[in-house]
């Protein structure tokens, strides 16, 4: 593995902060970061979940196959019965996610690279055990569900669990609120259909970004690429709208 697929897969961080410092003490160019999110995308799954790849953004040559010891944490996360022992990858994949939607985006210059690693998780789900210490991977969690609607009841009372009316007390859980906001937002599958779910989450995330601006200057990078979506999405209309017209 590369030094920095090791650190993800092996590394116990006690917080977001520990991570980001051994992280930075690894300085990981933009080759390694590509690499890394490389042999995620190699991984067997599927392919209907595959949302984006990442060398379609960044051009780099890909490996021949996903490495053994990645897919043998994936084989291990399916054989799991109960959540009995901590994987260090599953924490570390999130922390990776949050880094690079603010101190990563400059190794990597693309949004596409960063959906991989958000469907890559989306596709793995996050268990409780770690939604426990990083409050806002619950978006990614797995959900005992049997349809999108039920989902969308999930997502729903997570959002007003997290709602901004409930009352932000550090900037943490600000940005715990931004983050489960920024995933339900790309994990919306039509964006341009604005339901009362939809408009509930652009009303939140719109109104804690205006309300805390400090969050500009942590996500700046992502949250302008979230507007763009969104705004592109809902301005291209159904082909069945337009041959109307």
């Amino acid at each position: 593995m590369t030094e920095l697929l090791d650190f993800l897969v092996g590394k116990k961080c006690r917080s977001y902060e520990d991570f980001l410092n051994q992280l930075t003490n690894l300085k990981p160019d933009r080759q390694k970061v590509i690499d890394v999110i490389q042999k995620l995308e190699l991984l067997p799954g599927d392919e209907k979940k595959r949302e984006v790849t990442c060398n379609q953004s960044c051009m780099i040559a890909r490996s021949a196959e996903a490495d053994e010891n990645v897919k043998n944490i994936i084989k291990k996360l399916k054989e799991m019965t109960v959540e009995a022992v901590e994987i260090y990858f599953l924490f570390n994949i999130c922390w990776f996610y949050r880094w690079l939607l603010s101190e990563g985006y400059p190794h990597i210059y693309e949004d596409g690279c960063v959906e991989m690693v958000r469907t890559f998780i989306k596709n793995i789900s996050i268990p409780g055990y770690v939604s426990r210490k990083i409050k806002w991977s619950i978006a990614f969690g797995n959900f005992a569900t049997f349809n999108q609607e039920g989902e969308k009841i999930v997502y729903e009372e997570i959002l007003e669990q997290y709602a901004l009316a409930r009352g932000m007390k550090t900037f943490s859980d600000i940005i715990d609120s931004w983050l489960i906001l920024h995933i339900l937002l790309r994990t919306i599958e039509d964006k341009r259909k604005i339901d009362l779910y939809v408009e509930k989450i652009l009303l939140n995330y719109i109104s804690l970004v205006d309300t805390y601006p400090e969050l500009e200057a942590v996500f700046g990078v992502a949250i302008e690429k979230d507007m763009e979506i969104v705004y592109n999405s809902f301005k291209k209309k159904p082909t069945e709208e337009i041959d109307e017209e």
